[in-house]
């Protein structure tokens, strides 16, 4: 059972957190997921960019690098980059 203030009536908590912990918890969760979401556009363009260059390559230099079938090329671009 819920345990209320008898000076306000509002439910007490067992923690005595300060309000600005739930905001700074929340800022917390929204600029992880941001830097997140910024890291992954930043790989995928810059994946996408490696892919363009090799996609440029004739097939004997692809070859030797290690590309054997253009269909390899993103694969390719996404290990370079990661």
């Amino acid at each position: 059972m819920k345990q209320l203030s008898t000076a306000t009536g509002v439910p007490v908590t067992s923690q005595h957190s300060h309000p600005a912990e739930g905001f700074l918890s929340k800022a917390r969760r929204i600029w992880s997921a941001t830097a997140s979401f910024a890291n992954d556009f930043f790989k995928s363009t810059q994946v996408a960019q490696m892919a363009s260059v090799l996609s440029k390559m004739t097939d004997k230099q692809l070859a030797q690098i290690g590309v054997t079938s253009r269909s390899d090329i993103w694969r390719h671009a996404e290990r370079l980059v990661r």
